[in-house]
């Protein structure tokens, strides 16, 4: 499904907070950044987000985490160190 101006970040927010769809893992520069330093080294760092890095990081959330990895993603931003 897709509507107009609503990208993958959004969705997954509304997933997550809205429908409690706990799989659901919200992916922006900051969490790639922590996702990059911590798990997933070969993820840029100065460049836009692209849909390709979206998918890795989701998916590797998915495995990683396992259903509930939307709460850790939520763990992983309040933890950063911005």
């Amino acid at each position: 499904m897709k509507l107009s101006g609503i990208g993958p970040k959004a969705a997954d927010c509304v997933l997550l907070f809205a429908f409690q769809k706990f799989r659901a893992f919200p992916v922006d520069v900051w969490i790639r950044r922590i996702m990059r330093e911590n798990y997933i080294k070969t993820l840029s760092n100065d460049s836009a987000l692209t849909g390709w890095e979206y998918d890795t990081i989701r998916r590797f959330a998915n495995r990683h985490f396992g259903e509930y990895c939307g709460y850790a993603q939520e763990y992983l931003y309040a933890a950063r160190e911005g």
